[in-house]
C-alpha cells in the first residue's frame, strides 16, 4: 500500500477516486476521507496534518483542509 505522494489506494479497496474526475486520484494519506468529505459521504474528518496529508487531498478535491496549531 503506498499512502503518501500523489496517490491513494491499496490492493485490498483498489484505488481512491475524485468525486469530480474520476480519472484522477486524490492523493495524500487522507485521499479517500477527502474524496468522502467531497461526495457527501462524511460530514467532516479528524487527522493528523504531517508534510501536507491532509491539505494536499482536499486541494485535490476542492475542499478545505485546516491544520492545527498550539
Amino acid at each position: 500500500m503506498l499512502s503518501t505522494g500523489y496517490y491513494t489506494g491499496c490492493p485490498n479497496w483498489g484505488t481512491c477516486k475524485n468525486p469530480w474526475n474520476l480519472d484522477r486520484n486524490p492523493g495524500g494519506s487522507s485521499g479517500g476521507e477527502a474524496g468522502l468529505i467531497c461526495s457527501g459521504s462524511s460530514p467532516f474528518g479528524i487527522a493528523s496534518d504531517s508534510g501536507g496529508s491532509l491539505r494536499s487531498p482536499a486541494n485535490a478535491v476542492g475542499i478545505c483542509s485546516f491544520m492545527a496549531t498550539p
